[in-house]
């Protein structure tokens, strides 16, 4: 039985209110002090890396107390890197990074000592991607600070290039447009401050020219950041671009040479770790509907039901990859990967009837592999990875490394109904209506930690 935390958020309220003029240091000290101490004494990695998750879930929810929650994640992090609870320190940095930006790089600084504590091999993209972050930050210091002594146009148009390819910061990116005096990327980092659909085409081309085009000098990371807007750029000036002619084309083959970069760049994000989601599962309370049979090999799907699904034990977070491996039993298999945003919920059918399917909306949509029999895609005893990419301005979709597909749109249209529905933040796999056995199930989160729901 997990150990919690006993004194409850909620029950903090009536508690906290005649602490208002003590500190967050003191008001940590009187709700948790005298437990924090009986854990760290017992010296017990167990107790310890439960305390820290007790403190790291009370801290998320102190989103009115910015000060006291920035405390609550930090002594979270302080006892579990202590302990050797090096996960639950890793997990408390990145989500007080995702609850208050502006503590980014102090934040990052400390993830990275808990993963170089850790040291395992399976961290080591994860690793390398938060020592190349802390160099990305520790040299934007060092740019401001020359900035600020003395302006002038060189340091200010690094500041903008990190902050829009390394760091995804056109906010902040703005405030340095003045000193950097260059009006052309001064309308860059306007634009980079909209969303790809609000763009007229003209910007749309444009910005996405210079994501491309700037892309070959950043880093890996960065390289993906800047390829993610410039097909979300290029998808929006062919939505809005109806005419045939050459601007078109152009855009069209720029969006073909970019499949590729695609599914690389799907490959680098699976390296940067990632955990089995399958042995969460509990097929006594996670069983949606339908029957799978656990095996040596994994669960099998019977082929008699149009909806066999499951949910995991587990809440993602906004932006992630969920990666299945799978075999086709028989010939007439469909597998459905089940994603969630936020409170949205949608799917991608990667084989039913003669072509993979998208949701985003609760109706079905071609996935872009037209003509391609599913016997000819998916015959009988054949084995595929399939991939869905989750990130905040689409779904890309992977089979085996090469595109398959995407959905994009307003997150706020994605609804789960019928076939499909497993409950809200919810994530989990589908098959209908043949036999197929799903191997593995692995998850890499990417814009901070997962939340295990049981």
């Amino acid at each position: 039985m997990r150990l919690r935390v006993k004194i409850r958020v909620f029950a903090l309220v009536a508690i906290v209110a005649p602490l208002l003029g003590a500190t967050p240091e003191d008001n940590f000290e009187k709700l948790y002090g005298d437990q924090a101490k009986r854990v760290q004494v017992s010296r017990d990695p167990k107790k310890i890396e439960e305390f820290a998750e007790g403190l790291i879930k009370d801290a998320g929810e102190l989103k009115d107390d910015t000060k006291f929650q920035a405390v609550v994640f930090t002594k979270a992090y302080e006892i579990a890197l202590k302990g050797g609870a090096y996960p639950a320190a890793q997990e408390a940095m990145e989500k007080l990074s995702q609850a208050q930006p502006d503590l980014r790089r102090e934040d990052d600084q400390k993830l990275l000592v808990a993963l170089e504590r850790e040291h395992r091999p399976a961290l080591r993209a994860k690793l390398d991607a938060t020592r190349a972050r802390v160099a990305t930050e520790k040299r934007l210091e060092h740019l401001e600070q020359a900035v600020q002594k003395i302006p002038n146009k060189k340091d200010a148009t690094e500041i903008i290039r990190l902050l829009l390819l390394e760091l995804d910061d056109p906010a902040k990116a703005s405030s340095f447009v003045d000193a950097a005096g260059d009006v052309a990327l001064t309308r860059v980092v306007k634009l980079a401050g909209k969303q790809a659909a609000d763009l007229p085409e003209a910007d749309a081309k444009d910005l996405a020219d210079w994501y491309q085009a700037s892309s070959k000098g950043a880093s890996s990371s960065g390289k993906a950041i800047a390829l993610g807007h410039a097909k979300a750029c290029y998808e929006q000036f062919l939505s809005v671009h109806t005419a045939n002619d050459a601007n078109r084309l152009e855009v069209k083959r720029r969006l073909d040479a970019l499949a590729g970069t695609e599914a690389a760049t799907a490959k680098l994000t699976a390296a940067a770790g990632g955990f089995e989601l399958l042995p969460l599962l509990d097929l006594s309370k996670d069983l949606v509907e339908g029957k799978w049979t656990p095996g040596p090999t994994g669960l099998t799907s019977p082929g008699d039901n149009r909806a066999n699904r499951f949910r995991f034990p587990y809440q993602p977070p906004t932006e992630y990859d969920l990666r299945a491996t799978v075999t086709f039993v028989d010939d007439v298999g469909g597998v459905a990967i089940i994603f969630a945003h936020n409170e949205a919920s949608g799917h991608w059918v990667f084989a039913w009837g003669d072509t993979g399917r998208g949701s985003f909306d609760g109706d079905h949509m071609p996935s872009g592999v037209h003509g391609v029999t599913l016997q000819e895609k998916f015959p009988a005893g054949s084995k595929h990875e399939l991939l869905v990419n989750v990130r905040n301005e689409s779904i890309k979709t992977f089979i085996d490394g090469k595109p398959s597909g995407d959905i994009t749109g307003d997150y706020s249209r994605m609804r789960e109904k019928g076939y499909w529905a497993i409950g809200p933040h919810a994530i989990g796999m589908w098959s209908s209506p043949g036999t197929v056995t799903i191997h593995s199930v692995s998850i890499v989160e990417i814009s901070g930690r997962g939340m295990r729901t049981r």
